[in-house]
């Protein structure tokens, strides 16, 4: 990314713990349904998400 992106400016003013805390809002989307899928997380920060659906069991694999 560089100065003209505008996705930039988008990510440089988030607070530094956006990048470090699972999304439990993203994790409540997540049907009930769904205990048995695998999971691949891609762009993940430092991964909390995928730790948390797996220790929650919300999902059966996770990559």
């Amino acid at each position: 990314m560089n100065d003209l992106d505008p996705q930039y400016e988008m990510y440089k003013n988030k607070p530094n713990d956006y990048f470090i805390g699972a999304r439990f809002d993203l994790i409540s989307l997540i049907p009930p349904n769904f205990h048995e899928c695998k999971v691949l997380e891609i762009g993940c920060g430092n991964g909390a998400t995928l730790n948390a659906l797996k220790s929650l069991s919300v999902a059966k694999e996770v990559v």
